[in-house]
């Protein structure tokens, strides 16, 4: 099996761009730079080279500054958001969403987009898709390859039938090198008789009668709530936590400099915790299905299985840079690779790895609901202030949508199939928030909530835990006042899930369940 690592060593990470950019010479692309004197100049010509390299259907190329815009007014189409690939590479296909509040939508006849310093611009004359909810622009970079490694902040502003222009709203665009040929640059050809799936040791398979030193039964007589039970308990930390009918699997990942670590299960009524895996490289995060339980490696950076029928353990890719969150749906594995900045999906069925998309900064959490995969971006802007971006990609037509910037520190989401569900988790003002799919305003459904982490959802309700306070909360879909159900036991939960009857969460080294309300 040949386990894609596309951007193996840095490849179009931010970082890695910044890198190149710090790296080059005075006048990178142009030939022309004589002093420190010229680089002004080299910046204009580089944007005007840009700004030829942008290809807009149904578009004409203007001489001058775009119209000046205007950011207040009801008489002006306003951009709400801006949902815009944040690399391209040459030769890409593209497509921007612009949606708006303007209440003229007939009036919208387009858009304006300049490069910065560019000496034109372009205008864009699209109407306003009703269906979708804003107006959208197709286009394409040219093959320009002396663009590759520049960043580029771009300009955009609706216009409506006087060419008047709205607010403006900034694109910042990296060009970066096409995947494909990045990856036969750095790739090695592999043995064409490599077996699809490499089965461990049998140190690696199920011991169902091996049960940690450092474990015990939890027997009755706990001081807890009624409804309430502990699980589990351990000599180490643990963290994750995902539940199918019968068990619930966590994860016991060691110390973060050893490439130790367990993966665990227990019955779902109590009982006594089984391993089954072992020395696993630090894992970080756990999925399961009907077949098997997934799991990714910090440390080693794999991706594994357990199939549950069989008991054995197998390596579904290898040399991945510090995966992260995992979910299962449909058939697919998709994880997240913060050290690179992708979401990668493997399909189960034939095994074939691919990267579902590019982040600049590292991807967080991963939710999958139908048709639709959503991911969360913790970008810190300036020390502890923090400007989280928050994706929707639908696996059925393909490419990323900028569902909410300025999102705070989102590091979970939850997803159904009109919403997408988040966490603000930055000290006591951490909201709990919600965005249509299709677009419109974050709505908050509850606010000022201390610090809450790890999101999940059923059909009515959203669930999370707030450590400082040391409860799990909830809070009904609809909007409403939260509502406490249960004491976390800790000031420190590291994972959560949900079945159809109660709420499971790991603290540093205890697993509890309660019923739900």
């Amino acid at each position: 099996m040949k386990n894609r690592n596309n951007f193996k060593h840095g490849g179009f990470s931010f970082v890695s761009l910044l890198a190149i950019i710090s790296a080059a010479t005075a006048c990178p692309a142009l030939e022309s730079c004589r002093s420190e004197q010229d680089a002004d100049a080299i910046a204009r010509a580089l944007a005007d080279r840009l700004q030829d390299a942008l290809k807009f259907d149904n578009s004409e190329t203007k001489k001058g500054d775009a119209p000046q815009g205007h950011t207040s007014g009801a008489d002006y189409p306003a951009v709400t958001m801006l949902d815009a690939p944040q690399t391209l590479y040459p030769g890409q296909s593209f497509e921007i969403g612009l949606p708006t509040d303007f209440a003229m939508t007939d009036a919208i006849a387009g858009a304006a987009v300049q490069v910065d310093k560019a000496s034109h611009y372009i205008e864009v004359h699209e109407s306003y898709d009703s269906v979708a909810g804003r107006v959208i622009l197709h286009g394409h970079l040219a093959d320009d390859k002396k663009l590759i490694g520049h960043i580029f902040h771009v300009r955009i502003a609706l216009l409506d039938d006087l060419s008047r222009a709205g607010n403006y709203v900034t694109w910042d665009l990296a060009i970066v090198m096409q995947p494909d040929a990045f990856m036969e640059q750095e790739s090695v050809r592999e043995p064409e008789n490599e077996p699809e799936l490499h089965v461990f040791p049998d140190a690696y398979e199920t011991e169902p009668s091996e049960t940690s030193d450092q474990m015990e039964t939890i027997e009755e007589g706990e001081n807890l709530p009624d409804g309430m039970q502990l699980l589990a308990e351990s000599g180490s930390q643990l963290e994750s936590v995902v539940v199918d009918g019968s068990y619930v699997y966590y994860l016991e990942p060691g110390p973060n400099d050893q490439a130790g670590g367990r993966v665990m299960r227990v019955p779902v009524t109590g009982g006594t915790p089984e391993v089954i895996a072992k020395e696993q490289g630090n894992p970080l995060r756990i999925a399961t299905d009907r077949q098997a339980v997934y799991w990714t490696t910090w440390l080693t950076g794999n991706v594994m299985r357990w199939t549950k029928s069989s008991g054995l353990t197998d390596v579904l890719a290898e040399g991945e840079k510090k995966p992260g969150d995992i979910v299962s749906y449909g058939g697919i594995l998709f994880w997240a690779n913060f050290g690179t900045g992708t979401i990668e999906q493997l399909s189960l069925s034939d095994m074939k790895q691919s990267t579902l998309y590019q982040t600049k900064n590292g991807p967080n959490g991963l939710a999958v609901f139908g048709s639709y995969l959503a991911f969360t971006i913790a970008e810190s802007v300036q020390g502890d202030q923090h400007s989280g971006l928050i994706y929707v990609f639908s696996l059925a037509t393909g490419g990323p949508r900028l569902v909410a910037s300025k999102a705070g520190l989102p590091r979970s989401v939850a997803l159904d199939e009109g919403r997408v569900y988040w966490l603000d988790e930055l000290g006591p003002d951490g909201n709990v928030n919600a965005q249509n799919i299709s677009g419109g305003n974050t709505m908050v459904l509850a606010s000022k909530q201390n610090g809450p982490t790890w999101i999940t959802a059923d059909t009515d309700y959203l669930y999370y835990a707030v450590s400082p306070d040391r409860v799990i909360r909830r809070v009904s879909k609809k909007g409403g006042p939260p509502e406490d159900i249960a004491p976390a036991m800790d000031d420190f939960v590291l994972g959560m899930a949900l079945d159809n009857n109660f709420v499971y969460w790991v603290t540093r080294n205890k697993l509890y369940k309660v019923k739900k309300p």
